[in-house]
């Protein structure tokens, strides 16, 4: 009876092959789903900074005065390390001045933009 129980001591090579294959494909998951949620991170930090760069510009537009109505320019600036391209247009509409920025860089997955609207005066 001792005999016996001395041979079912232990982990069998067999066992240890699946347990190291679950293990493998667990972390391959767990990779995946990181390397995901860290490019959506960057996206959303890209993102936020482009609506900072907008608001930014049309804030700045409500301290000047416009002489000549239609206006529209262009800069660059870099915030969170992100250089970003801003195009503006102020347009008349009523008794309103309505400007419209289009904030656009480069990502990893092509060029990207938004477009934030206000008025300015």
């Amino acid at each position: 009876m001792d005999r016996n129980l001395k041979n079912q001591a232990g982990v069998t090579l067999i066992e240890l092959c699946i347990s190291m294959v679950i293990i493998s494909f667990t972390a391959l998951i767990i990779c995946t789903f990181s390397k995901s949620t860290l490019r959506m991170n960057k996206d959303a930090l890209s993102n936020d900074a482009a609506y900072l760069a907008a608001e930014q510009k049309i804030v700045k537009l409500k301290s000047e005065v416009f002489n000549h109505i239609p206006v529209s320019n262009s800069d660059n600036v870099t915030l969170e390390n992100i250089h970003f391209t801003r195009d503006w247009t102020i347009e008349q509409s009523g008794y309103l001045l309505l400007a419209r920025v289009t904030v656009s860089w480069n990502s990893p997955y092509g060029i990207k933009q938004i477009t934030l609207a206000g008025t300015v005066n």
